[in-house]
Formats: C-alpha cells, sequence, structure tokens
C-alpha cells in the first residue's frame, strides 16, 4: 500500500460517523410504526366498551414513548382527541386495504374497539420488527466498513507511517511540534546578606568643638 492510502484510510477513520435518521422519522406530524403500535396496544386494553377511553389512551401512549431514544414529541401530540382522530385514521386505512366492503365483510356484529385493535396490533408488531432489524444491519454494515478502514491502516509499512508522520508536522497548524521551543529560565535571586549595625562615625566626620577658655575639656572632678 503506498502513502496515499494510508493517509486516506487515517482520515476515514477518525472523522466521526454522522448518525442517519430513523427510517420512521418522519414529519414531525406524522406517527412513527412504533407509536402507532402502542396506540393500537392502548386501545386493545382500554377499548373494551363501545367508546374506548381516550383519557387513559393517550396517558398510556405519553408513558409508553417517554423511553431513551424515543422520538421526542410535545405534551399535546398525545392528546385525547388527537389519539381519537389517529385511531379512526387506522381504521380507515385497514378498511381500504380489505376493499369497499369493509365493515360488511366481517361478522353481522361490529366487533368493539379492543377487538378491532388486536386484528391490527399483529400487522403492526411485524413492521415494527422489520423496521429494527433493518436498522441493525444497516449498523452492522457501519461497522464493517470501519473494521476495514483499520484493517487498512494496520497494513501499511513503516516507511509509510514515517512519511505521513513527517507530512503531518510540516503542516502550519503543528509547525510547534516540528521545532524546538527553548525555555528561558530565570536566574535565582542572590540571597542577600545581613548588614549588621551600621559602623559608629568616625572622629573625620564629627565637626570639632572648640575648647572654652582655652583650655581642654577634661573629665569633671570627681570623675
Amino acid at each position: 500500500l503506498d502513502f496515499d492510502h494510508c493517509c486516506r484510510s487515517a482520515t476515514m477513520a477518525s472523522s466521526p460517523k454522522v448518525a442517519r435518521p430513523a427510517a420512521s422519522a418522519t414529519a414531525a406530524s406524522e406517527w412513527t410504526t412504533a407509536e402507532q403500535l402502542v396506540l393500537v396496544e392502548a386501545v386493545q386494553r382500554f377499548g373494551a366498551g363501545v367508546v374506548p377511553d381516550f383519557t387513559g389512551i393517550g396517558r398510556a401512549v405519553r408513558q409508553a414513548m417517554s423511553y431513551p431514544g424515543a422520538v421526542k414529541r410535545d405534551h399535546e401530540f398525545y392528546a385525547p382527541r388527537k389519539c381519537e382522530n389517529k385511531w379512526r385514521e387506522i381504521l380507515l386505512a385497514d378498511d381500504a386495504k380489505k376493499g369497499g366492503g369493509g365493515r360488511t365483510q366481517r361478522k353481522t356484529t361490529d366487533p368493539t374497539p379492543s377487538e378491532r385493535a388486536g386484528e391490527l396490533v399483529e400487522r403492526l408488531r411485524d413492521a415494527r420488527k422489520a423496521e429494527l432489524k433493518a436498522g441493525v444491519s444497516r449498523v452492522e454494515g457501519e461497522l464493517m466498513e470501519v473494521e476495514k478502514e483499520l484493517a487498512g491502516i494496520d497494513s501499511c509499512n513503516e516507511k509509510a507511517l514515517e512519511r505521513y508522520v513527517e507530512e503531518a508536522l510540516r503542516h502550519p497548524e503543528v509547525s510547534l511540534l516540528s521545532t524546538a521551543v527553548p525555555i528561558k529560565t530565570q536566574p535565582a535571586e542572590l540571597k542577600k546578606e545581613d548588614p549588621g549595625p551600621p559602623p559608629p562615625p568616625s572622629s573625620s566626620s564629627v565637626p570639632a568643638t572648640p575648647p572654652q577658655g582655652g583650655r581642654e575639656a577634661g573629665p569633671s572632678p570627681g570623675a
């Protein structure tokens, strides 16, 4: 392998991977597959009567979608009215897939919302499993690419790596690495010696006092 290949491999391995958006992360106003699955499961739980309890359904969906990594929604996204509208939309889409008969193709007595949700939940679970498997396959592919890049770096010979280091050191931003910067040391301060008491004044510095009465001053009598 040549020097250019080593440089390209090192650059690709060191560059951070940009996270790709999840396949289910659509527009902010649309429900992901995971959210629809949680909604249908909540209807299956709270929809035993003629009219589902969408207050409890909204609370259950909001709690279930609060796990780490889930899509971030505002508090009103799972409001009871919005959960009800989405449930009706899911029912209409299911009827359209089954043809114009829709409801008439089922048994004479209309199923409860809970029973209807039971018909939809398995299909949504399969769709969610397919999304997760696709995400795992994508991550595995990215890991294989990184392993190949690292293997390319390991296979470079020693001379090529030395050339790579030399080229890197010539870069203006790392020029300080190639030249030694002298370190200036401050001279140690000299210890100041204690001068001691000042010397007594010399006789030359004291002005002479003229004798009084023509005689020199002597010791007083009786001294």
